[in-house]
């Protein structure tokens, strides 16, 4: 199950299966229920709350392929309260302004 908990778009990264988006999400596991925490930029069209899309950050571009994303330990977070108290510090806002800076020409 995917909670997206912030989403922007990212203009300026065209790839070839459609519009790029910044996401923070969170991901439960539909069989063993583990958890994890992401952010990065990824397709637009998986930026959808529900099941069925774990977030894949892998971009196709023009001359192969791109990733651009942070990766949590695991437990990130303890719960999905504290998730999004963090979404509140300078941290957040840094990474978030970095992913969402991204260009590719």
């Amino acid at each position: 199950m995917l909670t997206v908990l912030d989403t922007q778009p990212v203009p300026n990264f065209p790839a070839r299966d459609g519009d790029t988006a910044f996401a923070f999400i969170k991901y439960e596991h539909p069989v063993d229920h583990s958890v994890f925490y992401r952010m990065g930029n990824m397709s637009a069209a998986f930026v959808t709350n529900g099941e069925g899309n774990s977030g894949s950050y892998v971009r196709i571009v023009g001359n192969g392929a791109s990733e651009a994303y942070v990766e949590f330990g695991s437990p990130a977070f303890k719960s999905l309260a504290s998730a999004r108290a963090w979404m509140e510090t300078r941290q957040y806002s840094q990474l978030k302004a970095m992913l969402t800076s991204v260009r590719y020409v």
